[in-house]
């Protein structure tokens, strides 16, 4: 009884552009809350993501100031340029400490947001990337009957597969953030 008298707070957030689930009770949610926009991140707290990432090395400064430029300062953003930096091999990690470029040519880094997307498809099979096109017309969730329906040529074993490759990518971000 006590815990009716607190305060209680909570914090939520949301994507701008991702699929809402459940419209109900997040109109129920929004309608008693406060919505807080995050501004992008400035340069120094940029240089602080990329020392929390790589560490205090040689070149980080100067990658911190590569990722702002391109990243807009959306933390999302610099970390994804990051991790495409690491995918690439451009950033390595050798003897137990990050190994950064004292420069990065501009056209091994993506200068668009979606193209990071399409490096992440391209990391995936082809059946998978085949599923992921032919869901993505689709702006709500798809039940899995209509998954097996959708990926002609291929076996209900093959999309199941792809799913459970694309469920792992995606358990993945998540837990790196």
């Amino acid at each position: 009884r006590a815990a009716q008298a607190q305060p209680l707070l909570v914090l939520a957030t949301e994507r701008t552009g991702d699929a809402v689930v459940a419209e109900e009770p997040l109109r129920a949610f929004r309608k008693h809350s406060s919505e807080l926009k995050l501004a992008p991140l400035s340069l120094p707290h940029c240089e602080q993501l990329v020392g929390s990432l790589f560490g205090a090395v040689p070149n980080a400064g100067r990658l911190a100031r590569l990722l702002y430029d391109r990243s807009g300062g959306v933390p999302q953003h610099c970390t994804e340029l990051a991790q495409w930096l690491v995918r690439k091999r451009i950033a390595t990690y050798h003897a137990g400490t990050w190994v950064l470029p004292l420069e990065v040519a501009a056209d091994e880094l993506p200068s668009r947001v979606g193209q990071l997307a399409a490096g992440r498809l391209a990391a995936v099979s082809s059946s998978a990337r085949e599923l992921v096109e032919s869901l993505s017309v689709d702006g709500a969730p798809v039940p899995l009957e209509r998954c097996v329906a959708l990926a002609v040529g291929h076996s209900a074993e093959q999309v199941f597969d792809a799913l459970s490759e694309l469920v792992a990518i995606a358990r993945d971000r998540w837990r790196r953030g």
